[in-house]
Order: C-alpha cells, then sequence, then structure tokens
C-alpha cells in the first residue's frame, strides 16, 4: 500500500488564494473613487483566479490517495474532500505527460477511463511521485505520453 505524500510547494496554492483574495479585499477598501468599473475589474478578476486555482488546482491535482494492488482511495483538496474509491481494474490503463513552467518541467500521471482523465497525480505535488509510478506500471497498462495541452486543462475545470 503506497500513500500520497505532498510536497511543501503543494500549499502555495492556498497561499495564493489567500493572499490574493486579501489584497483585492484591501485595494477595494482602499480605492478612495468607487468606480463600479474597478469593482467589476477586482471582482471578475478574484472570481476567475479561485475558479482556476480552488477548481482547476486543488480539485483535481492536490489529491491525497491511497493505492493498494486492488484499488486507489482518493480525497481531493489535499485530502479535505469526499472519499471516492476506484478499483485498478476499472481504468483502461494511465497516460503521463509534461507540463513545463518557470520552476521546472514536471511530469503528470492521469488514470484514464476511456478518453476521460479521472484522477491526475503530478510529480509538482506529490513527494513520492515516482514510487507511485512505478507501482502503477506494474498494476495498470500504460498507455503512453500525451502532450500536454492547456485547453484541455481549462475544459477539464469544468467537467
Amino acid at each position: 500500500m503506497i500513500n500520497s505524500k505532498f510536497k511543501i510547494r503543494a500549499f502555495i496554492i492556498a497561499f495564493l488564494l489567500i493572499s490574493l483574495t486579501g489584497l483585492i479585499v484591501f485595494i477595494l477598501i482602499n480605492i478612495k473613487l468607487f468606480s463600479l468599473a474597478k469593482i467589476i475589474f477586482y471582482a471578475f478578476f478574484l472570481g476567475i483566479s479561485w475558479i482556476f486555482l480552488f477548481y482547476g488546482e486543488l480539485r483535481t491535482k492536490a489529491i491525497s490517495f491511497t493505492i493498494d494492488p486492488e484499488s486507489i482511495t482518493i480525497r481531493r483538496y489535499w485530502g479535505l474532500g469526499k472519499k471516492k474509491e476506484y478499483s485498478l481494474s476499472c481504468f483502461d490503463g494511465f497516460k503521463t505527460s509534461l507540463l513545463r513552467s518557470n520552476a521546472g518541467t514536471y511530469e503528470y500521471l492521469y488514470l484514464m477511463i476511456g478518453d476521460k482523465k479521472i484522477v491526475k497525480i503530478s510529480a509538482y505535488y506529490h513527494r513520492n511521485y515516482l514510487e507511485i509510478k512505478k507501482f502503477l506500471n506494474h498494476h495498470i497498462k500504460n498507455l503512453g505520453f500525451e502532450p500536454f495541452s492547456l485547453i484541455d486543462e481549462i475544459k477539464e475545470i469544468f467537467i
């Protein structure tokens, strides 16, 4: 059995959400001329940021999980979300992808059912990513490499 282990950087998202919200609230409180356009702009920016960071990152990538030879049990939102269990046999396999950023290149592993990415495991968020990948390589079919697509990532936020 393998339990996921978060890297410290996985908690940067929480820091960003809290900081960004605090900054925008501070700006809105201290704007001398409260114009409707400024309020709408900052509220829109904050809303988009929350959607991307909360639903895009925390829901799909900052997941805590336990894997054994028969199943994977996941909890989204750093392990604070509802527990969901999948039999490993229900997955068609896994694909890997590389995400490049200013901080480096990180591999992602997607557990697939059909064309749908059910579980995303990330070298960015998980300290024991290589151990997890090695374990899954022995229990699930490797479906190969999938180029990273920002458009697909944005679509999956809402699915």
